[in-house]
């Protein structure tokens, strides 16, 4: 850092004013939509995991990756199930310790359907996933391991047949949604590796993942409203949105996770979801990340994630497979228009609110070149968020009536 501040020719005055933003980068940087939220929400004091689950996770990790280093650890895998149904996270932080590079927290929580209702919702190769996790991931697409595009398996036409583990392999683009605090989001790839098995005799779900390489340079973002309204902005610009930090070149330099979805013995209408999660991130290669941040980003996903899935408004899986078909199927150009209309509506709606970028909303969110370099998968889950949001009774962004059609599941 001398060596920058000489460079660029800083006075004494300059010096402190750098290194003053610096301090409060260094302090407030990481508390990303996903992954690094406020640590508020952080339970009691931290407390390491037992060391079976840690050596069952390190197993499990094993099988992750351009290069899985051996066979699939079933009976590592199934003390990892068995601490996911029996032990919630909300009386401690659990974490992996000092084993991982990496800071560490575990989170559960628990969605109300049966196995076979969930994996048709939340793993449908019709559904995109980033809509039943909208506070946490902008977009996410999805290929096969050789790199080449293809659909994600029906899991749910195994259950009854399911006698071996069933693993597939592929690759996952991913991107966040803007952090609560610094504004900044991340694009990055993932190895996804997810295993379908029984345990007990009853149907277990297991996704693991693990960044294929640092991800882009944190861009600037903005939470639009409450976190729960899942309303966002995504500038296109290099560094983070809070004043006086707009300068940072943030990265998340690796991650990793194991999530862990099975039916408790004797709640047949349940699915137990347990995420246990890895993460180095900061910036000029100073990692910024402490488990109480990584907690507070799960219960962030877990929030959202449980409230989709949870809600007696939400359509059936094929209803709102209907609906995703009709979205993929408008033009860029359509999507534009409704781009625009989209645009048009946040500043209406949100544009008084005192975080809201008026100083560059127009030159960066209504410019012919935003709206040019905008793709269409971006476009999409804008409509595809929207659309959940509307579902939920949330206010609307922009007019998708024409859509919202399907009628709601039946009770029960």
């Amino acid at each position: 850092m001398t060596h920058w501040i000489k460079q660029h020719g800083i006075g004494a005055a300059g010096r402190l004013r750098q290194a003053a933003a610096i301090a409060l980068a260094a302090a407030v940087l990481f508390s990303s939509a996903e992954l690094w939220a406020s640590p508020d929400s952080a339970p009691g004091a931290r407390q390491l995991l037992p060391a079976p689950v840690i050596a069952g996770l390190k197993s499990l990790l094993g099988t992750v990756g351009r290069q899985p280093t051996g066979a699939f650890p079933e009976a590592q895998a199934a003390t990892v199930i068995d601490f996911v149904s029996n032990t919630p996270s909300k009386d401690a932080l659990y974490h992996a310790g000092g084993d991982f590079a990496e800071a560490s927290a575990y989170h559960r929580f628990d969605v109300k359907q049966d196995m076979t209702e969930f994996l048709q919702l939340a793993f449908n190769p019709h559904i995109p996933s980033y809509a039943l996790m909208p506070s946490s991931v902008r977009f996410c697409k999805w290929s096969a391991a050789d790199g080449k595009e293809a659909p994600f398996p029906k899991l749910w036409t195994d259950l009854d047949t399911l006698d071996a583990p069933r693993i597939i392999r592929g690759i996952e683009t991913m991107e966040n949604t803007p952090d609560t605090f610094s504004g900044a989001y991340y694009t990055y790839d993932l190895y996804r590796t997810t295993i379908m098995m029984r345990h007990r005799g009853l149907p277990v779900l297991i996704s693991l993942s693990k960044q294929t390489d640092v991800s882009g340079t944190g861009k600037k973002g903005v939470v639009l409203g409450e976190d729960d309204n899942w309303s966002y902005l995504y500038s296109d610009q290099n560094g983070i949105t809070k004043p006086g930090l707009g300068w940072v070149k943030s990265y998340m330099y690796d991650s990793y996770s194991v999530s862990v979805y099975v039916q408790p013995e004797g709640s047949p209408g349940w699915v137990a979801c347990g995420v246990f999660k890895w993460v180095r991130a900061g910036w000029s290669s100073i990692n910024m990340v402490k488990p109480e941040h990584i907690y507070s980003g799960l219960v962030r996903y877990g929030n959202s994630f449980s409230a989709v899935m949870n809600d007696p408004r939400l359509p059936s899986a094929h209803q709102m497979s209907v609906v995703f078909d009709k979205i993929s199927r408008f033009t860029t150009q359509e999507l534009r228009e409704k781009f625009r209309t989209y645009l048009a509506f946040v500043q209406k709606r949100y544009g008084s609110d005192a975080a809201f970028p008026r100083d560059w909303f127009t030159e960066w969110f209504q410019s012919s070149t935003y709206l040019e370099r905008v793709t269409k998968d971006q476009m999409q889950a804008t409509l595809v968020v929207e659309y959940i949001r509307q579902l939920l009774g949330k206010p609307a962004c922009i007019d998708l009536t024409e859509l919202i059609h399907a009628r709601p599941r039946a009770a029960g």
